[in-house]
């Protein structure tokens, strides 16, 4: 397994006190035109025969992305998050708007400030 870079550990840090504030986190990154929104949450812990019962997924939220033109992706950039118990899902939109209706969708459900951060320019050179 290969060493985690100080960005990474910076923002595994980050991700797990959102969640553990808010629950969910979301992160808006924008790159060459295209918007990447990530959703992450923690399923609930409770005894595993009460788990058909609670949701597993802020579906409403997933939804909304879904319903205004965000496309599901499953790139598997993060999927070593599962492993700590942490879920994702991902979304893209490439219309010139999107950044800003991703926000809207964010703010809308009061995760606005679940990251501690609006959208980022990506570091990675183009």
């Amino acid at each position: 397994m290969a060493a985690m870079t100080s960005d990474t550990e910076h923002r595994l840090v980050t991700l797990k006190r959102g969640l553990g504030r808010n629950g969910v986190v979301c992160r808006l990154d924008s790159e060459n035109g295209t918007v990447r929104v990530d959703v992450f949450w923690s399923p609930p812990r409770m005894q595993r025969n009460l788990r058909p019962f609670a949701s597993m997924q802020p579906l409403s939220l997933l939804q909304d992305f879904a319903s205004n033109g965000f496309a599901r992706v499953n790139d598997g950039a993060l999927e070593d998050l599962a492993k700590a118990g942490i879920l994702v899902a991902s979304f893209t939109n490439e219309a010139k708007e999107a950044a800003g209706l991703a926000r809207s969708i964010i703010n809308r459900h009061g995760l606005g400030r679940s990251d501690r951060a609006g959208a980022r320019k990506s570091r990675r050179a183009a």
